[in-house]
């Protein structure tokens, strides 16, 4: 049992690594500058200068994988390009209802699912043998 536990963990852990490192190559090979999209086109140089800086955006493709998964494992998922909030904030402001969706889900599919299964188990015929 502890192994299965285990090897679940470990393919967790490595999903959720390959979705981070698949998201930081996607976005690493955006031609676009993601400093001019964050702060619009009347920022300034020095102001992107800066924000290039904070991100590390400034550094080598390993540093800046190092940096993103950093921050990442810190809980810090950046800005929303949209609403210029915290992307844990807007996270966090729609959990909730998501939560109610996913137990509506679940209780609709046993409140159906349960009392479907044991009709069709109780209606199944055994073959007669010869």
């Amino acid at each position: 049992m502890i192994r299965l536990v285990a090897r679940r963990i470990g393919w967790s852990i490595l999903v959720i690594w390959f979705a981070i490192t698949v998201t930081f190559a996607l976005t690493t090979a955006i031609p676009a500058d993601p400093m001019k999209a964050l702060l619009g086109p009347h920022a300034t140089v020095e102001t992107v200068a800066r924000a290039r800086a904070h991100y590390c955006l400034d550094d080598g493709v390993i540093v800046r994988y190092g940096c993103w998964v950093d921050r990442i494992l810190h809980g810090d998922l950046g800005e929303s390009y949209r609403t210029k909030r915290a992307v844990t904030a807007v996270l966090a402001d729609r959990i909730w209802p998501t939560v109610q969706l996913a137990l509506a889900a679940v209780l609709i599919a046993l409140l159906l699912g349960v009392p479907l299964g044991i009709l069709a188990a109780a209606g199944r015929i055994t073959p007669r043998t010869p």
